[in-house]
């Protein structure tokens, strides 16, 4: 299954986040994030046939305003941005 293959490749990337990073429930002090819900769906076309994945990334913080978080935020989007436009595809990543 793919979807366990790229939760497990960002996971590992998400392992360099400044803020401790989960899938699944865990108890711990704030900051932290975590996978959330997945949903794959099925997309064919005329010529072969596809999946698309998406993925949650729950981002808590017990900061009083949104300046935790909006850090937290882009940091996020910064590694995957960084992740995803590398030299290799994700395929290639988990393959």
């Amino acid at each position: 299954m793919i979807e366990l293959e790229i939760q497990k490749y960002l996971m590992s990337k998400f392992s360099g986040l400044s803020f401790n990073f989960f899938d699944g429930t865990e108890c711990t002090e704030f900051p932290y994030g975590r996978l959330g819900y997945t949903q794959v769906i099925e997309v064919p076309n005329k010529s072969n046939y596809g999946q698309e994945m998406l993925l949650q990334i729950d981002l808590f913080s017990d900061y009083n305003g949104q300046a935790e978080i909006k850090r937290m935020i882009a940091e996020v989007r910064s590694l995957i941005r960084a992740s995803f436009s590398a030299q290799e595809t994700i395929i290639h990543q988990v393959a």
